[in-house]
């Protein structure tokens, strides 16, 4: 759901992220293979924006996505505690393209790992859902 309300945060060969500036939400975008360091660079980018404009709510489009257990990895051990310091209460929906391993591994490793509703996550196929679900959140 691109508009022009949009605010350009980070631009990488494969991945970009921008905020919708009517939603307060931050949109990562990742497409085909990204690099640990582009995928690094744009989570910790968007954090620093998050940070900034005091943003809660995000979208990581995956449907593309070919990451290595080395990115979930960091995402899960470094990211998510850093995001949960910096803003608190955080909400994250996943866009996929179908069920896979990395939606089965987020949901049961991250709720344990964290204390208890201490964020949200939901799993999309379609953007508009996962919009309407962080309206909700």
């Amino acid at each position: 759901m691109t508009t022009n309300t949009n605010s350009h945060i980070y631009q990488g060969e494969k991945t970009w992220v921008e905020c919708d500036n009517s939603q307060q939400i931050i949109l990562l975008h990742c497409h085909a293979y990204t690099d640990m360091t582009e995928y690094k660079t744009a989570l910790l980018e968007s954090l620093n924006y998050a940070h900034n404009h005091h943003i809660k709510k995000y979208i990581f489009d995956h449907r593309q996505l070919q990451l290595l257990a080395e990115g979930h990895l960091w995402f899960e051990q470094k990211w998510l505690p850093e995001a949960l310091k910096k803003l608190g209460n955080i909400s994250m929906a996943f866009l996929v393209s179908q069920k896979t391993n990395g939606e089965t591994a987020l949901k049961k490793t991250m709720p344990n790992r964290f204390p208890p509703n201490s964020f949200q996550v939901g799993f999309f196929q379609q953007e508009n859902a996962a919009h309407k679900w962080l309206q909700e959140h």
